[in-house]
């Protein structure tokens, strides 16, 4: 998968802000798994769990509906682009952020002014990649050189304006490192092991920790980072950062009991181009095969030298797959490696070139501003996600190129239209040109206010986000956010089509999901009042949502029941794990699509929803209905 899955700025928030990825009302994990029962010890490790899991299965940080305006500048010799730079958190603008625009033939950096505003003229006509962002106090946005996601076309006499760039504060988290009683350690040496990974290669976080007598420390990580814990007392352990422990600010890392150190292996190789050359700066993935690999071994990718070799080490005994890939280039796999092979050939391909316009659907006009989404498409309920790239593009134009063999689905969307119609497509292996062209209508707009559900008062600065899909059968979530005013008031635009749901969180409040939002284009709903419940003093932040309290998966054509909450309406109504749901209120699963499923099991607390399910024991099917509780995760 490619790693620009958690860019996004105004256009996209890089790095998303405080986002519950998929707890709105039910939970989802994005591929099949085994199933299997839920823990019952503590909520940080069932928390852990459901983190892992999520990254098991391709983790995706939602897309932010891109923004920007085009305009004629005779002025503007070889273009030009104005916008701010804001904080995700608050809304305000970001002073002294340094901006970085790559170029064929070098690099162009800028700082915002103090109100985050930042006008960026080229000096050349041509493609530009916003290489990075970077800003004291936030998490940055630096990708390896080459591989940003987000692209400005410069033309003469063009002018886009209106661009809009969110940058994420780097919120101190608490880390906690216990042995396998759940007591203490201190002295652990803790890492971060993907630090200058995705968006962080060419600005990597602080590293390294100790645990202090209490077993804590204190980190700073965007989602989506490992760390792992070591002891000489101990074996070590490694936890997830996902969504969950990112809105409680606690990360828990659990070691085991000593075990006998294993002889780690390496496997070694070579990356060329389709001319069999040698390809410096490609990255090298590795995925363990079985669940023991997967387990034992994290590994951040590694790059070819310029001779296009490379070498994985410290890799635990067993098979793995290799992925290579390099801008511009189709990925290069190699399957079942065996540790000890030191002469793997991954070959690049050229593959297949994608490129079209995107217009307004009411007036034809060009819009500048959008976001490119690719995924593979794996069954009626299945798409794994590709690529998503950002363009900035007077004209409306936009290319994808390197695309392997397959079957994808490509959807855009932009900051005030609706997502477009999905385009599917396939193509062969080798080189190849495909042509698609999308339009866009005006989305739904929600809006209302945000207040103090003991007090009544209005809550300014409360964060408020809109998760909904790209598409019905889509797995990459499209985020809509925004920032209460002083007076507690928010509006969304772009909204898509169909029931959706509202996440909001305010600093010392317990965060909330609203469900079962009914938006239709061009319209407005609202106004809509969202209560949020203090927290108390020393109390954690936890998560209030709606919902049947069930993990769900796709196989095939239906939703397979993972994990259950005890308690909660599924478990309440003898659901089981394993069980699987064919039709949602009388509409089959695979009629409904993945996230219209999601989104009609959803609904307001105390309400009921009839299901379809086929049980996992002896196959028998049968109506079951499950009725929506409030919960707090």
């Amino acid at each position: 998968m490619s790693r620009s899955r958690r860019i996004g700025v105004g256009l996209f928030t890089v790095v998303g802000g405080l986002l519950i990825a998929w707890w709105l009302g039910i939970f989802v994990a994005k591929a099949p798994s085994a199933p299997q029962s839920r823990p019952a010890d503590r909520p940080a490790q069932r928390a852990a769990v459901r983190d892992a899991q999520s990254w098991r299965h391709e983790d995706v940080s939602p897309i932010q509906l891109n923004r920007g305006a085009s305009s004629l500048d005779s002025s503007a010799i070889a273009g030009s682009l104005k916008g701010h730079v804001l904080s995700s958190a608050t809304g305000r603008g970001v002073a002294g952020a340094e901006l970085t625009f790559e170029f064929v033939r070098g690099a162009t950096s800028i700082r915002t002014a103090g109100d985050g505003s930042f006008h960026f003229q080229p000096s050349e006509i041509g493609t530009y990649r916003l290489a990075s962002i970077t800003a004291e106090g936030y998490l940055p946005f630096a990708p390896e050189w080459g591989r940003s996601s987000i692209t400005f076309n410069a033309r003469a006499g063009e002018r886009i304006d209106d661009v809009v760039l969110m940058l994420s504060p780097a919120v101190e988290c608490l880390g906690v490192v216990l042995d396998p009683e759940g007591q203490p350690v201190s002295g652990a040496e803790v890492r971060l092991l993907n630090s200058g990974d995705g968006d962080n290669a060419l600005a990597p976080l602080a590293d390294h920790f100790t645990s202090d007598v209490r077993g804590e420390f204190r980190f700073r990580a965007p989602a989506g980072a490992w760390l792992e814990a070591s002891h000489p007392s101990f074996s070590p352990g490694r936890a997830y950062l996902g969504q969950y422990a990112l809105a409680s600010r606690r990360l828990e890392i659990h070691l085991s009991s000593l075990r006998p150190a294993a002889q780690l292996e390496a496997i070694a190789g070579r990356v060329l181009d389709p001319q069999g050359a040698p390809v410096e700066g490609a990255s090298i993935s590795v995925r363990g095969r079985n669940r023991r690999t997967m387990r034992r071994s994290f590994h951040p990718d590694v790059r070819s030298n310029p001779d296009g070799q490379f070498q994985i080490v410290d890799l635990w005994p067993g098979e793995y797959d290799l992925t290579a890939t390099s801008p511009g280039y189709a990925p290069a796999k190699a399957e079942a490696v065996s540790t000890g092979t030191s002469s793997v050939l991954l070959t690049l391909s050229l593959g297949t070139r994608l490129s079209g316009t995107v217009r307004d659907g009411a007036n034809g006009a060009a819009v500048a501003a959008f976001t490119v989404s690719l995924q593979r498409v794996r069954g009626p309920l299945s798409r794994d996600p590709y690529t998503s790239v950002a363009f900035m593009d007077g004209e409306g134009k936009y290319e994808l190129t390197g695309l392997p063999a397959g079957t994808y689905s490509a959807i855009v969307a932009g900051y005030g239209y609706a997502p477009s119609a999905e385009a599917t497509f396939t193509n062969e292996e080798g080189p190849s040109e495909k042509v698609i062209d999308f339009t866009l209508k005006k989305g739904a707009e929600l809006f209302g206010r945000v207040v103090d559900r003991k007090s009544g008062a209005t809550i300014a600065g409360a964060q408020v986000y809109l998760e909904g899909q790209l598409s019905p059968s889509s797995v990459i979530p499209l985020l809509s956010s925004t920032v209460t005013d002083s007076s507690g008031a928010f509006e969304l635009r772009g909204l898509g089509p169909g029931l959706g749901s509202v996440t909001v969180s305010a600093d010392r409040h317990h965060s909330r999901i609203v469900s079962g939002l009914q938006f239709e284009n061009g319209q407005r709903l609202g106004p809509v009042e969202l209560d949020l419940t203090p927290t108390a003093e020393g109390e954690e932040p936890t998560l209030e949502l709606t919902g049947i309290g069930a993990v769900l998966t796709t196989r095939n054509d239906v939703l397979v029941i993972t994990e259950l909450m005890p308690g909660a309406g599924a478990a309440q109504a003898g659901l089981v794990v394993g069980d699987e749901i064919l039709s949602i209120d009388g509409q089959s699963v695979v009629e409904l699509g993945f996230n219209g499923a999601v989104q009609h099991i959803r609904g307001p607390e105390g309400s009921c929803v009839p299901l379809l399910i086929r049980r996992a024991s002896d196959r028998s099917v049968l109506s079951v209905t499950v009725c929506r509780q409030r919960v707090r995760g």
